[in-house]
């Protein structure tokens, strides 16, 4: 949307839902150690967004752009959650509870505000400076395991225990 000539507006939003398959085991006929089917449990989580930035031109050589992003994160059951009453060593002996949670009920939310701010000074007509700054929200981590004898590497939401990974980049 262009305010003026100075002023461009954008915005928007979106919501994405998640179905995260960690993986299973799967038996090979012809060999001989036979293993049986396993599958880890499937995952669930919605994550809206929302967002709004201006790009404002001051002068012929000078530019700005601000923006302002929600971002939410929503984990879903089914699931069963262990909680810990020493949260640096999660093992059996430490549980404290045991939290069931239904198909499609809230497990945990997390959400926050990423603002964005950029420059653009113009010098001539091949140089510019160009700065900015942004935060943003990692909802979704690679874990990697590398000791197995067959190293993977699998996909997990933001959970009850693992919060998201937040970043702030200056350039």
């Amino acid at each position: 949307t262009t305010l003026n000539n100075k002023h461009q507006l954008q915005y928007g939003a979106n919501v994405i839902y998640y179905t995260f398959r960690p993986g299973a085991t799967q038996p090979v006929p012809e060999s001989q150690i036979q293993l049986p089917y396993i599958e880890l449990e499937k995952k669930y989580a919605i994550e809206p967004a929302a967002y709004i930035s201006d790009e404002w031109k001051v002068n012929r050589r000078f530019s700005m752009q601000s923006g302002l992003r929600y971002n939410g994160f929503a984990n879903l059951g089914k699931s069963k959650v262990y909680t810990y009453a020493n949260e640096e060593n999660r093992s059996g002996d430490n549980v404290t509870d045991t939290l069931d949670f239904r198909s499609g009920e809230l497990v945990k939310y997390y959400h926050g505000l990423e603002p964005r701010l950029a420059f653009k000074y113009t010098i001539d007509s091949s140089s510019s400076f160009k700065g900015g700054y942004n935060r943003m929200r990692q909802n979704i981590h690679l874990i990697t395991n590398t000791s197995a004898a067959t190293p993977f590497d699998i996909y997990l939401p933001s959970d009850y225990h693992f919060k998201p990974q937040i970043a702030d980049q200056v350039s």
